[in-house]
């Protein structure tokens, strides 16, 4: 009966997932991760789009020791759209800006530019190589 009792807490702790504090928990989590933001900002904005991003929107970044760099990209089959990539080096730290000062920032962009600009798409992703030192012979294109 003893061994029964084991075996039924055991399933119960994998499908309810008791006792997953955090050395249970999934390593990723806090890793590197890339922010992808894509707006619709018609050509003629974008130059004053990306100044004040940098302007107002660096200075917040850069409050949070896990800010690493960011990139503003034009899509290229579609001319009225920017993609802010931000890459972060560790998840939990990326959060310390406070929800408030992130909502001051968004204001003071709107403001900024006159009007408020849709995001289109927004995605985070984690990075599953954990290498800095790619071998780049090993897919051909090294030396």
């Amino acid at each position: 009966m003893g061994k029964w009792c084991v075996a039924i807490a055991l399933i119960f702790s994998l499908i309810f997932g008791l006792g997953q504090g955090d050395s249970w928990a999934d390593p990723l989590t806090d890793g590197p991760v890339v922010e992808w933001l894509t707006f619709a900002v018609p050509e003629a904005d974008q130059a004053k789009f990306i100044e004040k991003e940098l302007e107002i929107w660096n200075p917040i970044d850069r409050r949070s020791p896990a800010f690493v760099r960011k990139e503003i990209w034009q899509d290229a089959e579609n001319p009225d759209q920017l993609t802010v990539v931000v890459s972060w080096s560790s998840q939990k730290l990326r959060k310390v800006v406070s929800p408030e000062d992130v909502q001051a920032a968004e204001a003071a962009f709107d403001a900024a530019m006159g009007k408020t600009y849709p995001i289109l798409i927004k995605k985070e992703f984690r990075n599953l190589s954990q290498s800095s030192d790619w071998n780049l012979t090993a897919f051909g294109t090294g030396a």
